[in-house]
């Protein structure tokens, strides 16, 4: 499993290192994040920690398209931990402006549960912002539910924290 997500990470982060480097205008961005949170069902919840990384591009003024790799477990039990595989789509508020600082969004898409046996499907959906520190290089705070349709639905919280990068 750790050698799964270890391959994935590496073909979602290389290309976006790559893209990184352009000396022209960025129309794309990576991103990296560790998030405390909670999942619920209809039997209760439980605290989690997820980690994860990704990256999307713009494909239209204000809208972008992305991928993200990442992996949730119980907190304090990271062996019983879930793989999870997102394309979302997002949109930027607020006007369209390069030295802006603060770059609020909302995002949302489909979502794949990788467990060790067998796959869930699902959605995603939530919000945040980019505070930009420096032209290439961010800080980012978002929460975003992940919601798996397994035998019964599973939400999964999380207070997302972590760095953005052109």
């Amino acid at each position: 499993m750790k050698r799964l997500i270890a391959t994935g990470l590496w073909i979602v982060f290389m290309p976006l290192v790559a893209a990184a480097q352009s000396s022209d205008g960025s129309k794309g961005q990576g991103y990296v994040f560790v998030a405390p949170g909670a999942a619920t069902t209809e039997e209760g919840g439980l605290a989690t920690m997820s980690f994860g990384g990704g990256g999307e591009r713009l494909v239209a003024k204000r809208m972008g398209l992305g991928a993200e790799l990442g992996y949730v477990a119980p907190w304090g039990e990271f062996m019983e931990a879930l793989g999870v595989f997102s394309l979302n789509v997002s949109y930027r508020l607020g006007p369209r402006h390069r030295e802006r600082k603060v770059e609020p969004f909302v995002t949302g898409g489909y979502t794949l549960f990788f467990p060790g046996e067998g796959t869930a499907l699902g959605f995603n959906f939530g919000g945040g912002l980019n505070y930009w520190s420096s032209q290439r290089l961010g800080l980012r705070f978002e929460v975003r539910d992940q919601v798996g349709l397994f035998d019964q639905p599973v939400h999964v919280l999380g207070f997302r924290i972590g760095l953005t990068f052109k």
